[in-house]
């Protein structure tokens, strides 16, 4: 992928004109995931769609088949799982801050919430748009992937 198509994909999500691309000179991807769960819903904070700047919080109720992968050793319970194609990248659209996520660990029976409430991680997307990520500025290191079922990033926001 390249950085026009991460451009083009900032403009789809925004409507404006994209601040910048992400390029990454280091590798911020683990080498090794574990699947955390069924992702059910995700919080973030966006200047989609405002032309003043002003940044808006949102959340995204995730469809059947979006599943969420953390680093493995960040949770006790993760077994090594693969997320599979489409990641790492090298280019991403940042969409906006991740204030947290909630997701189903075991088919309905362990509903955990995440809940972060700073500006440090970003919400990104690759360039194709099926698969979202958060990135810790601070270390800086992708913490945490969103995958599957008919995740997409749209005109209209996140959708899937």
């Amino acid at each position: 992928m390249t950085v026009s198509k991460a451009a083009k994909k900032f403009r789809t999500f925004h409507q404006k004109d994209p601040r910048e691309v992400l390029e990454f000179k280091k590798d911020p991807w683990p080498k090794k995931w574990g699947l955390s769960g069924r992702a059910t819903r995700i919080f973030y904070r966006s200047d989609k769609w405002e032309r003043d700047g002003k940044f808006v919080d949102y959340y995204h109720d995730h469809g059947d088949g979006v599943k969420l992968w953390e680093p493995l050793g960040y949770q006790c319970w993760l077994e090594e799982s693969s997320p599979g194609r489409g990641i790492p990248c090298k280019y991403a659209t940042v969409l906006g801050y991740c204030l947290g996520w909630e997701i189903d660990r075991n088919g309905d029976q362990e509903h955990m919430a995440v809940e972060f409430g700073d500006e440090e991680l970003l919400l990104c997307c690759t360039p194709s748009g099926k698969v979202l990520f958060v990135l810790d500025q601070n270390l800086p290191e992708v913490i945490a992937v969103f995958k599957g079922g008919d995740l997409s990033v749209e005109a209209e926001g996140i959708d899937g």
